[in-house]
């Protein structure tokens, strides 16, 4: 779907490029790390297009700066390593898609190509604020380079906005990195010098990231920002901009401040659109992700959509399984409908999956972002007269004896055959293998 598909919180210290870094590496273990693993999501969120907003790039007192060549590149050379190179093409509809919308909005840019670099005295290639979290990236993606503003935090919020306005526009999956550094006063003999609140800011700001807390963030104490001496907060508020109508989890995956700059790596994964705006056939998944994120962070159960597609205005057994990598972390379901219709029925199901499976710990929110969700609706169950009937890659079974009884889904990973089935579903039912029992069959929809 064409929007905002991962946003990050990125530090850009060339001491975090190896060949740069050298002897200090070891004490940036956990930020590098970090930063591979934000490598990973952006892998796994496949965005057409990475925009990077930088406070190292060509910076206006009223005005984005914004990179217009068509083939963006820059190097480390004046880290002492212009041998590593970066190099990436220019999404030019993304990038003048921007640039209109922010006019629309009345917010200023500066579009800076070669020449124009050259007359404001710049070096007209990419930032090392811009370089050093796209070392950290794999992929085959255009880019968008941008810089802050010396604007208000109002109006940096309104550019993001159109950020993600133009990447609707435009059609194009985009992430957007938030190039940014904490507090540089962390310590004795820090880079800007010393200030105790330089870690009551860095502590508050991915407190508030951490519980995707915009309204706080920006209305951070101004002074206790100017005290912190950092380089962040503009690129993260324009970040949070190009994430505004979109629900988000986030996940603070480190923190650390080895050299008196705090340096915070998060990542921002939307679990969806508002889901009115969700497709047909997405939004059963994206209903149980929904569930689950909100009553885990909010603690309420949510309403289903006012408008549901026909496919979920009727009433039926469903099943949400929650997987987290390759392994189960949750699946609990009904075989008929006890809700009002299959919408309400997927919420339950889905709270309970993550809370009540009894087989795993309750889900804790800062899993969120790593879950993924799979919902199987249920056709009405039918009697078996003959095994000849079953086919574990179409249907699914219910053996029942008494009051007890077992159901297993279909096509499952492992199940090839009608016997494995048949033993898998006595087996989680109590059922001895050579007892007898009823068996019905049904197929599912699968979301």
């Amino acid at each position: 779907m064409a929007d905002i598909c991962l946003g990050c919180l990125s530090p850009h210290a060339p001491l975090l490029i190896p060949e740069v870094g050298q002897e200090d590496l070891e004490k940036v273990r956990a930020t590098r790390e970090a930063m591979e693993e934000m490598g990973r999501w952006l892998w796994e969120a496949a965005p057409e297009t990475v925009v990077v907003i930088s406070p190292h790039g060509t910076v206006f007192y009223d005005a984005v700066g914004i990179m217009t060549e068509k083939r963006l590149e820059g190097d480390f050379g004046s880290f002492g390593y212009r041998g590593i190179k970066l190099a990436y093409d220019n999404d030019l509809e993304l990038m003048e898609a921007i640039v209109r919308n922010m006019a629309a909005d009345g917010l200023k840019t500066q579009q800076i190509d070669k020449e124009r670099a050259r007359r404001l005295g710049v070096p007209g290639v990419l930032d090392y604020g811009t370089l050093v979290p796209l070392y950290y990236l794999e992929g085959d993606f255009r880019l968008v380079s941008m810089s802050m503003a010396l604007l208000s935090y109002g109006e940096l919020y309104r550019c993001g906005k159109a950020i993600r306005a133009a990447a609707r526009e435009v059609g194009r999956r985009v992430a957007v990195i938030a190039s940014g550094d904490l507090s540089h006063r962390l310590i004795e003999g820090a880079p800007a010098g010393y200030d105790p609140m330089g870690a009551k800011f860095d502590q508050l700001l991915l407190e508030r990231i951490a519980d995707w807390d915009v309204e706080g963030i920006l209305a951070m104490d101004r002074e206790l920002v100017e005290r912190a001496g950092e380089c962040g907060l503009r690129p993260v508020t324009m970040l949070l901009g190009a994430m505004d109508g979109l629900d988000v989890i986030p996940k603070v995956i480190s923190y650390e401040g080895p050299f008196g700059v705090g340096y915070g790596v998060a990542v921002m994964a939307p679990i969806g659109l508002g889901l009115e705006r969700v497709a047909d056939e997405e939004l059963p998944g994206m209903l149980a992700r929904r569930a689950v994120a909100e009553y885990l962070t909010r603690g309420r159960v949510i309403d289903p959509p006012k408008v549901l597609p026909a496919f979920m205005k009727g009433r039926a057994g469903t099943f949400v399984t929650i997987t987290k990598g390759n392994h189960l972390r949750g699946c609990i379901g009904t075989i008929e409908s006890t809700k009002g219709n299959i919408a309400e029925e997927i919420i339950a199901n889905a709270i309970q999956a993550a809370m009540e499976d009894p087989r795993f710990p309750p889900v804790g929110v800062g899993e969120l972002a790593e879950l993924s969700f799979s919902v199987d609706i249920l056709s009405p169950l039918e009697p078996v007269a003959e095994l000849s009937q079953l086919d574990p890659k179409q249907y699914g079974i219910l053996v029942r004896r008494g009051r007890r009884a077992g159901l297993l889904l279909p096509d499952i990973e492992g199940i090839n055959t009608v016997d494995e089935q048949l033993r898998i579903a006595k087996q989680k039912a109590g059922i001895g293998p050579e007892e007898q029992v009823e068996v019905l069959r049904f197929r599912v929809d699968r979301y």
